[in-house]
């Protein structure tokens, strides 16, 4: 368990690099990797074999970050509700990036970190878990 957790905290700690630097991080590691973004919210989408890791970097000085982390009025939609700020986040956009990334990775299994902003993560396990079950990714 502890190598998992390993790399997971080195692909966090990459995810705040600028992307090319990042991208080439990941490469010079053996992994494949496409960068998704949408508005300030950026981070990566990591081929490891058979597994995907989605990564979502965490706050950065910018104004827009900290804007969306101030923004803490509750948001409610179908999936229930949540900080303003992470909804805003976490867009179509974005999920349509994953969900295209993961197939074309043709990933069996998906893993998803992410540090502070990327607590968006969590709505990434429910997002891309409907999208899984009703497309189904290829064995």
């Amino acid at each position: 368990m502890w190598p998992v957790m390993e790399v997971m905290w080195e692909l966090c700690q990459i995810s705040y690099l600028d992307p090319v630097d990042a991208r080439s991080k990941l490469a010079n590691r053996g992994f494949d990797s496409e960068t998704i973004n949408s508005g300030s919210m950026n981070g990566y989408v990591v081929k490891m074999g058979d597994h995907a890791v989605i990564v979502l970097r965490g706050t950065e000085s910018s104004l827009y970050d900290v804007l969306q982390d101030l923004n803490f009025i509750k948001s409610t939609n179908d999936n229930g509700s949540m900080h303003g700020g992470f909804r805003s986040g976490y867009s179509d956009s974005m999920h349509r990036q994953v969900n295209d990334l993961l197939h074309r990775f043709q990933s069996k299994q998906v893993w998803i970190t992410g540090h502070s902003l990327g607590a968006l993560s969590l709505l990434f396990v429910r997002m891309i878990s409907s999208s899984i079950r009703s497309t189904r990714l290829p064995a």
